[in-house]
């Protein structure tokens, strides 16, 4: 499964989310999205939101644990998505498999230090993360293994 990782609080946050989510589902792939899983907080009543913040925090977690793969999105500086990318990178500190963690944006960046020697590797654009997708899709039982055959071009490095 894979676990996509973006913030979806704008139209254009969602937009993005929407292009990734419809390439896992055109690739016939199982993926876990906050956005649909623990729902989103700020649609919420501030009763409701108050009463769901445990269960979505710990719905989020336990998405990343069962996920072979991360998809996170870094076109807007979320900090949930930086938390999520922490936690994923720190996998096999807590005894769980290492997993590829991807990370994707759909306008060109420089990643910072930490995150491009941190990931398997970057896409860029919305032709590259289809393309990305699409060869998932062929390797449904081993993402990693799909994460191997793909070609990822070196990212500049901001800093």
């Amino acid at each position: 499964m894979i676990y996509l990782a973006a913030p979806f609080f704008t139209e254009s946050q969602r937009l993005r989310i929407g292009v990734v989510e419809q390439c896992c589902r055109k690739a016939d792939l199982k993926y876990f999205s906050p956005r649909h899983e623990g729902g989103v907080l700020n649609d919420m009543e501030p009763e409701l939101r108050e009463k769901s913040l445990r269960h979505v925090f710990k719905s989020n977690v336990r998405g990343m644990e069962a996920s072979t793969l991360m998809l996170a999105g870094l076109d807007d500086k979320d900090t949930g998505t930086t938390w999520e990318l922490g936690w994923y990178y720190g996998r096999k500190r807590m005894g769980l498999p290492i997993a590829p963690l991807v990370t994707y944006s759909f306008r060109p960046m420089e990643l910072n230090l930490m995150l491009s020697q941190s990931t398997t590797g970057h896409l860029h654009g919305h032709p590259q993360i289809e393309q990305f997708i699409d060869l998932l899709g062929k390797y449904p039982n081993d993402l990693k293994e799909a994460c191997a055959k793909w070609k990822f071009a070196q990212v500049r490095t901001s800093e």
